[in-house]
Parts: structure tokens; sequence; C-alpha cells
């Protein structure tokens, strides 16, 4: 039978018990994790701000087993085996490349991709770069978006999971999750391997300017963001600017929440992933 199982060890497990803060964030981000990967593999893909509907809801539930000792340990049994071993499967699939480079002891390249921003903006200013529509990202993805964004939708979860591991002053904190469908794969995280796990699944970068057409629905001067209505993909989506004289530019439209405004954009790629629906765009410049 398929199942999931957590192990809290080290200083999380003292005298076999658990902390309620630390159990309820594992719990709430591994059952997200298994929502994302099952809505990946129902429709093909997931988007960002995918909701679950009652359907989804009844083949995502795992059963809670009474604890274990060995530390504290909770395995989930699937109320639908079929969907179980497709879930694991594919929660296992998006964990594993990362998982593997976090435990080799190689240099993560931090990406500077705000410095890239600057630098957009004064190619576009001398005219020099490729800008791109929006039908042809969809056609033909950019370079740097190698992976599906379904599986930057699991790892964040578990990436958000493991923050009492990598911030926790202990050195002995260690949550292990193993996943059995079939075959059996464990990923064990202590302090060291869930920093590194965060820094490759956190990476950022600038995707190819593209022209975006939109209804600008909300703009916040204080964090330098605004939100939009894509009229290609009819998604929302987060607009981040550079300064506050870019996000002025946007201004105007902000009362005619009905009026078409074009602008250039680059996505923000996320671990290698971008949703073009609804992922977040970096504003480089008004389109005319």
């Amino acid at each position: 039978m398929s199942f999931v199982e957590v192990h809290f060890d080290g200083d999380f497990a003292y005298n076999h018990q658990v902390s309620l803060r630390n159990l309820s964030r594992t719990l709430t981000c591994l059952q997200s994790a298994i929502d994302r990967a099952h809505l990946d593999n129902a429709h093909g893909r997931v988007w960002k701000h995918a909701r679950m509907s009652f359907k989804d809801y009844k083949v995502t539930d795992f059963l809670v087993q009474p604890p274990e000792e060995g530390g504290y340990i909770l395995k989930f049994l699937s109320t639908s085996e079929k969907n179980a071993k497709e879930i694991i499967q594919r929660i296992t699939a998006a964990l594993l490349p990362a998982y593997e480079k976090a435990m080799d002891e190689g240099e993560i390249e931090i990406n500077k991709y705000k410095n890239k921003v600057v630098e957009r903006k004064a190619q576009l200013s001398q005219g020099n770069p490729t800008v791109k529509s929006y039908e042809s990202i969809i056609q033909q993805p950019d370079s740097k978006m190698v992976r599906q964004y379904g599986d930057r939708a699991i790892v964040k979860e578990v990436d958000k999971m493991l923050v009492p591991v990598r911030t926790n002053n202990s050195e002995n904190n260690i949550i292990e999750l193993t996943f059995n469908a079939e075959i059996t794969t464990k990923f064990t995280f202590d302090k060291t391997n869930s920093q590194r796990f965060h820094s490759i699944v956190s990476q950022k970068d600038l995707g190819i300017p593209v022209i975006y057409r939109a209804n600008i629905k909300s703009l916040d001067n204080d964090v330098l963001r605004g939100r939009m209505y894509n009229l290609d993909s009819r998604k929302d989506a987060y607009i981040h600017f550079h300064n506050i004289e870019d996000l002025l530019k946007l201004h105007p439209f902000l009362a005619r929440k009905e009026e078409e405004v074009r602008f250039i954009g680059s996505p923000i790629i996320e671990y290698g992933t971008f949703d073009p629906d609804a992922g977040d765009i970096y504003f480089l410049d008004l389109y005319s």
C-alpha cells in the first residue's frame, strides 16, 4: 500500500513528542504538496493560485495513523490507491533533482536577478533586446524555463516545511520524509542540507522581455508591486517595479480599470519555471 511518512528527530522530538507549531506547519505544507501534485497530474499542469474542487479533495485524502516512536513518526495512508501512487511519484520526481543537488557539497551559484533589471531597462532604451509577444512565449518558452511549473509548486511547499530545521539554533533537528509507491524514496533534511535546498529552490532569474496586454487592478507604492488582469491568459498576476517612477507609469490606468494597457515586462523565473498564465512579472517600460 502506498504511504507518506514524516519522521521528526533530534530536539524536535524530545521524549518522543513534537510541538504543535512544528507539527502543524509540517502537515499543512505536506497536504499542500499533495494537492499541487494531484492538480498537476489531473490537469497536465498546475498554475499559480489553482484551487481544489470537491472532487479533488476526495482523492487527496491521506489518513493519519497512530504515532510511532523512534523520534516521532507519523504515517499517512491514502483512501485512493491509484491516485496515491500517481501523487507520490509526482512529488518524488519534483523533489529528487533539488535534493540531490542539496546533498552535493558543490558551491551553489546565487543569481542576483534584480541586478538584471537595470541592464534590461538600459538595453530597452537603446533598442537592443528582442521583445517577444505573449503568444510566442506560450508556443516557444524561454530557454531558462527548464522545468514544469508543477515542480516549483511542489518543492516550494517542502521548502516552507523545512523552515524550523534550517532556522533553529540546534544542529540536531531532522525532518525525514518517506514516500512509498511501489518503490520507497527517503529524503532526510538536517540544518545544512535544508539551507542548501532553500538556496536551490528559491533561485530567481529574469526571462526575455515580453509584451503584455492588461487591465491594472491595484498598485502599492510601499512594496512596489501591483496586480493586473492578463487579457491574453484571462488570469490575475502580480507586477513588480524597480522604483516608484516605473510604478507611476501605470498609475493613470488604475482609475480606468477597463482600459487596456500594453507594457514590456520580464517573467520572473523561479527554480527554472514560470507560470505563463499567472506568474509574477517585472515591469520594464510601457510599450508604444
